[in-house]
């Protein structure tokens, strides 16, 4: 994490509610990248755009941080990379962790759970 992103983190709660979307923007950017990165054949913003018969420059723009996007933008941005978006409304003190799993792999855990409790 960088160290701009690790200060926007750690005085969100002191901050004004007015910047709260903008971090909320960073990070749905942050996590599109990452997991544009992941993918078994990584994914570059020109084929991003392409996946979403947009413009190159547009993809650009959302990934500096530049477009105010919908819930639907940000839906349709994660489906051109076979992602999804979580959101979550937390008090503004606690910090949020996600752990990432797939639904296999919960079923599989909560089968070997049932196994062993009898």
């Amino acid at each position: 994490m960088t160290t701009d992103r690790k200060r926007t983190r750690t005085s969100m709660g002191e901050g004004s509610v007015d910047d709260w979307p903008s971090l909320a923007l960073l990070e749905f950017t942050t996590g599109l990248a990452r997991m544009m990165k992941a993918r078994a054949k990584p994914m570059n913003q020109a084929q991003l755009a392409r996946a979403m018969d947009v413009s190159a420059p547009y993809i650009s723009s959302v990934m500096s941080g530049n477009e105010n996007l919908t819930l639907e933008q940000m839906s349709r941005l994660a489906a051109a990379v076979d992602c999804a978006i979580h959101i979550a409304v937390v008090k503004k003190d606690l910090r949020v962790r996600w752990i990432e799993d797939n639904l296999d792999t919960c079923a599989d855990a909560a089968d070997r759970c049932r196994r062993s409790a009898v």
